[in-house]
Order: C-alpha cells, then structure tokens, then sequence
C-alpha cells in the first residue's frame, strides 16, 4: 500500500533532475521529504525519503539505499530485508488503462535489483543482505 501510496502521490520532478541547485550548494526541495509531502513532486531521493517515512509511521523498517546518481530502499518485512524502488515503479502515465504503478522493482533480493546494473549500492550507507524472494512481486520483470 505504502509503495503504491508513493507512486499515486508524487510527481517525478525531471527539471530538479537537470538542475537540481537553488544557490551553489543547496539543493532544491525535490531532493527532500518537503519536496514529497508538501509539493508532491520530486527525485529519487524525495521518493525514498517518502517511502522510509510512512514505512517508519506503521512501524515497518526501512532504510534508503544509495547508488550511483540514484536512491531506492530496504524493507523489513517478516524478518527478511527486500528492496523496493518505488521511483523506477512509477511509470509517470495514469489513466483507465494505466495506473501508472509498476511492480518491476518491489520486494527484490540484491541480486535481482542488480542485474539491471543500475542498482549498486555505492557503500554510503549500510545495506542488510536482502536474499529472499519470499516477497518477490509476481508482477515484476525477471
């Protein structure tokens, strides 16, 4: 609910992407929680910090995970750590034939979120070994 929640709240803000400083080293609100919960748009990292909130407000554990130019999240769900990425499930489209969510990136283990190549953690943050598929979305891309 909470990933969904995320995906059908948010605008994904491609003009913070390109220019994300207001003034030399501050960044704009589309990199921080304000930007999700006031403005309802942002990057990566607005996503994330959205969705590890609200996961923290039902008591679900989750963490953020950081990459390479990008953000996504850890979550504790029956003892076992997933990763999700609820900015690359969002497909920016909504409609009758489109809700706009995808499932790609919800409840991987690391292998499976890596082998896009785009999903290595950089080693910024500590990351929970995440090996089960116990979870894994059974609409998602394999």
């Amino acid at each position: 609910y909470i990933h969904d929640y995320v995906i059908t709240h948010m605008v994904y803000d491609h003009d913070a992407a390109e220019d994300p400083y207001i003034s030399d080293n501050l960044l704009k609100p589309a990199f921080d929680i304000y930007g999700a919960l006031i403005n309802k748009s942002g990057v990566c990292e607005a996503y994330s910090k959205m969705f590890q909130v609200l996961c923290y407000a039902v008591g679900i554990h989750a963490n953020q995970v950081t990459g390479t130019g990008h953000m996504w999240n850890v979550v504790l769900i029956d003892g076992e750590w997933y990763q999700v990425d609820v900015t690359w499930d969002d497909s920016g489209t909504s409609g009758p034939m489109n809700s706009g969510i995808r499932y790609n990136y919800f409840n991987l283990s690391s292998d499976k979120i890596a082998a896009d190549g785009y999903h290595t953690p950089d080693g910024t943050l500590y990351i929970p070994d995440c090996l089960s598929n116990k979870y894994f979305s059974p609409f998602a891309l394999q």
